[in-house]
């Protein structure tokens, strides 16, 4: 049995909970990684799951024959699979699709998860029905059978996806036919079809490069640790050794989309790095480097004022590439190959020296910002992403 029948040509038995957008409606993936780390800092990362799980969150608010059909859900079929919507991800109808018809025209092409064998939930103004797809063609969908409804244009058609509630359904009375239900649902593990990841939009030195930019509503938050370690005898000195020779950085940050695209983009980077495993290049996008004399385009170096830069950088083995970015708004990344300082007639500074010359003219007045280009890595296997409405998403990342 199913929450959202799954058989054509008959409406569902009952109406599905829907998000009532007071909160967020809430969407987890959650990889597993295995990580070894050497006393010197090194990680050995293994990726214990090739596709996340996924967890469905939202608060709904059934009301008079909604709510009898919740508390009925919950007295026979708490236990049982049951299909919801999956609110964010949809299309639309272009043309009416009435009672006896088996093809529904999209407003566009089909969406990749709109494959064969696949279940949708076909909705439109709390009217729901599940449904199975036969075959795909362009903007056009044929089911396996015939619809027992009339669907008008603009019926939204969204992925069934199927799992079970969780154990415990916690709810509040508002009055006693209207109730606010908090609906956590584990999807099932391989249910869904299986998708082919994208190649990253933009890559750098041989790893992707994440090059969205956060929201600065949200201020974001970095964190400095240093790997140290403390021997106290108890009494007179401490011995302190560092085994570690650089420290790590940890940078919470909240990043907001305005079209299920643009957060679609960060699941699948997130998806392709499988939580922990992989390790990408991201900017600082922080002031961390300010150009001294003019290094005219063709050159492949930037001078820096004063020595203490050579002093502080030239050994990292962590600052290793520089994004720059220019007046006009273009951004040009480099392999720093070398940090070191000078002594000669212009005086005594820091000059960093990248593998490729420079297209534009490195200067105070012809560059925006210079920022380090640092590996990083999620610092944890669990993204969450909030759709604020059906169209608008953010999300928090904590990379490391």
């Amino acid at each position: 049995e199913t929450f959202v029948l799954e058989v054509t040509g008959t409406r569902a038995a009952v109406s599905p909970p829907v998000p009532n957008w007071r909160r967020p409606y809430q969407i987890d993936y959650q990889f597993k990684t295995d990580i070894f780390t050497s006393r010197s800092g090194k990680e050995q990362r293994r990726a214990l799951r090739t596709t996340p799980r996924k967890k469905v969150s939202f608060e709904a608010t059934p009301t008079f024959g909604q709510f009898r059909a919740f508390n009925e859900l919950m007295a026979s079929r708490h236990n049982n699979t049951i299909i919801l919507p999956e609110v964010p991800r949809q299309a639309v109808s272009a043309v009416a699709h009435g009672v006896g018809d088996a093809i529904m025209q999209l407003t566009e092409t089909a969406p990749d998860w709109a494959v064969e064998g696949a279940t949708v939930v076909l909705a439109y103004r709390g009217q729901y029905e599940s449904r199975r797809i036969q075959s795909v063609a362009g903007s056009q969908i044929v089911f396996t059978g015939v619809t027992g409804l009339d669907w008008p244009v603009g019926t939204k058609v969204h992925p069934g996806i199927s799992g079970r509630l969780a154990a415990s359904v916690r709810s509040r009375r508002e009055t006693n036919s209207v109730a606010v239900v908090g609906v956590e649902m584990d999807v099932t593990p391989a249910s869904e079809p299986v998708i082919a990841l994208p190649a990253a939009p933009a890559s750098f030195n041989g790893r992707e490069l994440f090059t969205m930019k956060p929201n600065w509503a949200e201020t974001p938050e970095v964190t400095y640790e240093s790997m140290r370690e403390e021997i106290d005898y108890q009494r007179g000195r401490i011995a302190i050794f560092t085994p570690v020779v650089f420290g790590t950085r940890t940078r919470r940050a909240t990043y907001t989309g305005r079209t299920y695209q643009d957060m679609n983009l960060i699941r699948e980077h997130f998806e392709r790095m499988r939580g922990q495993r992989g390790e990408f290049y991201m900017s600082t996008g922080e002031a961390d480097i300010t150009p001294g004399p003019l290094t005219p385009a063709g050159s492949n170096t930037i001078r820096i004022y004063g020595t203490q830069f050579a002093a502080e950088y030239e050994d990292s083995t962590v600052f290793k590439a520089v994004a720059v970015t220019y007046r006009d708004g273009t951004v040009q990344r480099n392999v720093v190959e070398d940090v070191y300082p000078v002594n000669d007639a212009a005086g005594q500074d820091s000059v960093i020296q990248v593998a490729d010359v420079w297209s534009q003219d490195v200067s105070p007045d012809n560059v925006r910002i210079v920022s380090w280009l640092l590996v990083w890595r999620h610092a944890t296997d669990t993204l969450t992403i909030e759709w604020l409405t059906d169209r608008v998403g953010q999300c928090q990342m904590t990379v490391q």
